[in-house]
This record gives structure tokens, C-alpha cells and sequence, in this order.
């Protein structure tokens, strides 16, 4: 009688699955991106027990009304920022792969003048339109004109942080935007809050002002001058058409995968009072939780991934796609297990009205382990040339989702949002997996990896 080998019988598959899981390569990845994941996680909860802070200080409406005005704040950034910080690691990590300084600092150059200037100009007519228009409603016009006077200094920060994550100075790109800048914000909150202050949404809106400039400030400390010295003495070499190109579809891209619950706030704000749309928004970025495992890893593997595209070696793609692939779904997997048993202990620590966003954390956490199931597809399709293809199924993304919520928003409200989200997040995910293995001739689903290693 023979024995059976190891991994034999139905859960082989599990057994060699988390058998490669614990590969020691996996496990530099694992050491390589939870660095980036703790600090990410770090800002979530700096942002989370600062919101939480604000709940019990200014109450759900109040909040509700700070959320909204940040949201376009963040989403006017972002969009002044014309998607270079998301091209950099794709331009900046060719120009590495083929030693080639002079078209990285024709590229630092042209997107920082770019920048710049279309965020000062975005940042003036926002504030006049805001002081025109809210000021005509009876509403206090200056939280909206300070989120958008704020708009360079986030568009500036980003785009530094784009430059740091290309060569994989992770440190620099991350210590001060995800723990520097929450920290700072909750410190200020928390000692107005305990001298007694009552300040506002406006106060409030100046104290996230000011510790964005302090970021800003320290990014250009901390970024400019290694980045001279690694590009100094040579003449920049520019390609502004394929940059632009590249960096409009990927901005469209950053849009749907990076503000999607700010595009939320702003059409459901119509629908949702001030009170509903702060349940959705912590209920939201409790669940996001999961897409921070998600964000660190592709973070990690993207300069990898680039300089493997750039070289033209698929079977290193292939196995840096799959690695990230594993490590992502069991991650995003035990975390769901986790909102499912302390999701409303956890909500409920904001005040007893923030339970009711349950069952939306639940539905948004599912969605993130589906979209952890497929793979690292953005970054594989963005240093392939195929960003339009991402463009594509994104666009008509951004496209649904504003008609989805206004369907769903009225009849069943904050778990109407929840539902619409959710959709468009899976449905996007399976699509993208589709064009890289349509594309590319990669499969970096959990599905696929499972198969493999049941095989013979």
C-alpha cells in the first residue's frame, strides 16, 4: 500500500498553497511590504480615532459637513495632480532599468511645472466659486474655500511621493503622508478638544490645512536632494505627449481605485443626510482596511514589476504577480472574519448611531477580498502599455457608479451606497483580470494559483 504524498487528497490544494505562502521569497515580500502596510494601517487608525475624536466632539452632523468639504478637496487634488504621481514609477523605473538619468529628470521637471501650476489654478477658481455660491445659500462658505485653497499643497505632496515610491525610497514616501500628517492632525484635535476649544468645521478644515503643509515641507526635505544628486550634471530629455497620454488614463484609474468613497460622498451627499453620510464614511474606511494589504504589496512589487516590463522577462512577471496574489487573498480573507466578529464592537466605539453601518462595512469588506482574489492586474496592465485597457473598464466605472447610487441611495440609503460601491468594485476587478489574460497571457488569480499547486 502505497502513501500518499504530501498535499494528496482534497485540502492538498490549501496545504500547498500556504506551503508556498510561507516560501522564504514570500516572505521577503511579506518583510518588504509590511512596512508600507503598517504604516498605512498606522494612518487608518490615526484617521480613524481622529474622526472618532470629531464624532464625539462635533457630533454626526458636524462631521458629516467636514467629510464632505475634504472630499472635494482631496478629489480636486487629485485631479490637478493629472496622474503623474501614478506614471512615475512606470517612467521613472525604465529610466533606472536602462540607467538613463537624463529622462528621469526631463520628467521630474515637466510634471512638477505641471502640477503646480494647474492645482494653483484649480485652488483659486474653487475657493472664489465656493465663497460665491455657498456664501448665496445661507451656508458657511469657508470650509470649501479653505479645502480648496489646501489643493496645491496635497497635488505637491503626491507628486513628491510618486518620485520616492519609483525608487522605492519607501520611508520618504510614506512616513510623512500616511503617519506624519494624521498624527499631526489628531495631536492639534485632541489638544484643542481637551482645553475645552469649540472651534468648528471651519477651525477644523485650518487644522488639516496646516499639518498638509507640514508634510509638504517635510517631503521636499526629505525627497529633493537625493533625487538631485542621482540626476544632477545630466541634461533632461523630455516626452510630454507619452506622458501626458499615460498619465491622464492612470489618473482616470487612481480616481475609481484610490477617491472612490469621496465620488460616493459627493453624489450620495444629494440623497443621504449629514448624520448618514459619516456612517458611510467610517463604516467605509473601516472596511478599506483590507485594500491597504492590497496597496502595500502592488506598492512593493510595482517597481519590481516595472523594471521586469522594462527588461522584458515575463516569467519574472508571472512569479511576482502570483506571489503578491496569495499573500493579498489570505490577508483581505482573515480580515473579513474579523469585521464579521468585532465589526460592530468596532463601530459602535464612534456612538451608537454608527452601528447602523454594519451590514455596509460587511458588503465593502466582501468586495475587497473579491478584488484581492484577481491579482495585482492595474499594476501589470500599467507597465505593460496597456493602461488604456484599465482606462477603459475604470471609465465606464466612474460612468455606472453615479447612476447606481442615485437608484439605490433613496430607497435603501446608506447600505444602497454600500451595494452600488461593491458592484462596480468586483465587476471592475473581474474585468481588468480578463485583460491581462487576454493581454499579457497572465493569470494572477487565486484560482489560478490554487489549480497549480493542486497539480501534479
Amino acid at each position: 500500500m502505497t502513501r500518499p504524498s504530501v498535499g494528496a487528497g482534497p485540502n492538498g490544494g490549501v496545504r500547498r498553497l500556504l506551503a508556498k505562502v510561507l516560501h522564504r521569497d514570500v516572505l521577503h515580500l511579506v518583510r518588504g511590504s509590511g512596512f508600507i502596510f503598517a504604516c498605512r494601517v498606522g494612518g487608518a487608525v490615526l484617521a480613524l480615532v481622529t474622526q472618532w475624536v470629531l464624532a464625539r466632539w462635533m457630533g454626526a452632523e458636524d462631521l458629516g459637513s467636514y467629510l464632505l468639504a475634504y472630499s472635494w478637496m482631496i478629489l480636486v487634488a487629485r485631479l490637478s495632480g493629472l496622474g503623474y504621481n501614478s506614471a512615475s514609477v512606470r517612467f521613472i523605473g525604465a529610466g533606472i532599468a536602462h540607467d538613463d538619468p537624463s529622462i528621469i529628470r526631463g520628467f521630474v521637471t515637466f510634471t512638477t511645472r505641471m502640477v503646480y501650476g494647474v492645482s494653483i489654478a484649480a485652488a483659486v477658481v474653487g475657493a472664489v466659486g465656493s465663497f460665491l455660491l455657498v456664501g448665496r445659500t445661507g451656508a458657511n462658505p469657508w470650509p470649501m474655500v479653505i479645502a480648496f485653497a489646501a489643493v496645491p499643497i496635497i497635488a505637491g505632496s503626491s507628486n513628491l511621493f510618486g518620485f520616492a515610491a519609483s525608487y522605492a525610497w519607501f520611508r520618504a514616501a510614506f512616513l510623512p503622508n500616511t503617519i506624519l500628517r494624521p498624527a499631526l492632525f489628531l495631536g492639534s484635535v485632541c489638544v484643542l478638544w481637551w482645553l475645552g476649544t469649540s472651534i468648528g468645521v471651519t477651525g477644523v478644515m485650518l487644522l488639516q490645512a496646516g499639518s498638509m503643509a507640514v508634510t509638504l515641507a517635510t517631503l521636499l526635505w526629505v525627497v529633493r536632494k537625493p533625487l538631485r544628486q542621482r540626476i544632477a550634471g545630466v541634461s533632461p530629455r523630455f516626452e510630454r505627449r507619452l506622458w501626458t497620454h499615460a498619465s491622464l488614463a492612470l489618473l482616470i484609474i487612481s480616481l475609481f481605485r484610490d477617491y472612490l468613497p469621496e465620488l460616493s460622498i459627493i453624489v450620495a451627499g444629494v440623497y443621504l443626510t449629514s448624520e448618514e453620510i459619516a456612517i458611510f464614511t467610517i463604516g467605509y474606511r473601516i472596511a478599506a482596511l483590507i485594500s491597504f494589504v492590497l496597496f502595500a504589496v502592488d506598492s512593493f512589487t510595482f517597481p519590481q514589476i516595472a523594471q521586469a516590463a522594462a527588461l522584458n522577462d515575463r516569467d519574472a512577471l508571472r512569479t511576482h504577480a502570483v506571489r503578491a496574489t496569495r499573500l493579498t487573498f489570505l490577508a483581505s480573507l482573515g480580515a473579513l472574519v474579523g469585521f464579521w466578529l468585532f465589526g460592530r464592537f468596532v463601530l459602535g466605539l464612534f456612538g451608537e448611531e454608527f452601528i447602523e453601518g454594519y451590514t455596509l462595512l460587511l458588503i465593502i469588506a466582501v468586495a475587497q477580498v473579491l478584488r484581492a482574489s484577481v491579482g495585482p492586474v492595474l499594476p501589470l496592465l500599467t507597465v505593460g502599455g496597456h493602461e488604456r485597457e484599465s482606462l477603459k473598464v475604470y471609465g465606464v466605472s466612474l460612468v455606472v457608479v453615479a447612476p447606481v447610487v442615485m437608484v439605490l441611495a433613496p430607497a435603501w440609503g446608506v447600505v444602497g451606497v454600500g451595494v452600488a460601491v461593491a458592484s462596480v468594485i468586483v465587476l471592475s476587478s473581474l474585468a481588468l483580470n480578463h485583460r491581462v489574460r487576454h493581454l499579457m497571457g497572465i493569470n494572477p488569480s487565486i484560482l489560478s494559483s490554487i489549480s497549480r499547486s493542486s497539480g501534479p
